[in-house]
């Protein structure tokens, strides 16, 4: 059979490459301190779990569901949202139940300068503008200002605006993440995208959510309709009971990564390796250190796997001006962390 020529032109996956060679060493018996997938460890709260359990013990739940999702949970998103951002949506217009929620990262860049080298080089004109804030891989985050200059920018130039806000609960030190939606007269050109996943420790669940533009809502729920028939039911009354039940599980999990963020980066500041502690995400964005500097992402990740016995996800894999860095992941906790801190400080040690 020919083949399919534009997956033929896909590069390989480099987590994968890292993976396979995980899977080598812990087939081997090595013990690998894993920071690479930004996979959840714990399970979801008890309380979500049991509300699964019951609605999918009615016999009435096991049918085909809604594609933009039940009407319960797309009020709860908007309840969510008026009460976290102050942001008022209409759930039948201006919400839409997603399975799961994977938008596209960026690159760390001048964000501004290349928005508006864009606009004034490129015809035709760039129609969508993709955010991630606060952002995967890098943990970068925002002010409410700076998305008054996106929507000012978008609007100027009818360009619509998507932004993932994935990480909004999961932050540190006091910082509270914008909505782009709190901007005024943001809704007439931007949606924003937000998932269960990290905040209540439900990423096999596959369930989120889109916000804001009507326009935007329409055209998914249009092709959403083509592909799915909506998630289980169960699962979408288990998502009504985490948004509208009690959040002190939130700040569990919060808590949780936070105690693993500041035992990683006292250990590798320790070691001499520098590294700034976020304010948001499950995530350390880590330069290179100096004495491995002449490394890509992928060799060095491949270096601290080999030696270290430590798994981490390469820079190049979110994009070319990530490759002289690496992604942690706070997935280890506090005991493991420390184990991984004793074998890249042996690294070190060998590698002076």
């Amino acid at each position: 059979m020919e083949e399919f020529s534009r997956i033929k032109r896909l590069p390989p996956y480099v987590f994968n490459i890292v993976n396979q060679r995980k899977a080598i060493f812990r087939a081997a018996g090595e013990d690998i301190v894993d920071f690479g997938m930004g996979n959840p460890d714990q399970p979801a709260p008890q309380h979500i779990i049991d509300k699964l359990v019951e609605a999918a013990q009615r016999e009435d739940t096991h049918r085909y569901s809604l594609s933009k999702g039940i009407p319960r949970l797309r009020r709860s998103i908007c309840n969510w949202y008026q009460r976290k951002f102050n942001v008022e949506l209409d759930p039948e217009e201006e919400a839409i139940v997603t399975i799961g929620s994977n938008v596209p990262v960026g690159e760390d860049i001048d964000f501004f300068a290349e928005l508006e080298k864009a606009i004034r080089d490129t015809w035709p004109k760039p129609k969508l503008i993709i955010l991630n804030f606060p952002a995967n891989p890098t943990a970068q985050c925002v002010d409410l200002e700076f998305f008054e200059r996106v929507v000012a920018i978008a609007r100027e130039h009818n360009i619509y605006v998507i932004n993932d806000i994935a990480y909004a609960e999961i932050t540190f030190d006091g910082y509270q993440p914008p909505s782009i939606l709190q901007v005024a007269g943001a809704q007439d050109i931007a949606a924003e995208f937000y998932s269960l996943s990290k905040t209540y420790n439900m990423p096999g669940w596959r369930v989120g959510f889109m916000c804001g533009n009507k326009t935007l809502v329409s055209a998914l729920a249009k092709l959403k309709s083509y592909l799915d028939y909506g998630m289980f039911t169960p699962i979408q009354v288990a998502a009504i009971a985490a948004l509208d039940g009690p959040q002190d599980c939130v700040e569990d999990i919060r808590a949780m990564y936070r105690s693993r963020r500041d035992v990683l980066i006292e250990g590798l500041n320790s070691l001499g390796w520098e590294v700034t502690p976020p304010k948001a995400t499950m995530f350390v964005w880590a330069k290179i250190p100096e004495q491995f500097a002449q490394q890509k992402s992928l060799d060095f990740s491949m270096t601290m796997l080999e030696t270290a016995k430590v798994a981490v996800s390469p820079g190049v894999g979110f994009g070319a001006y990530g490759d002289d860095h690496v992604r942690f992941s706070l997935i280890e906790n506090e005991h493991r962390t420390r184990q991984a801190i004793r074998g890249i400080k042996k690294l070190f040690r060998d590698n002076k």
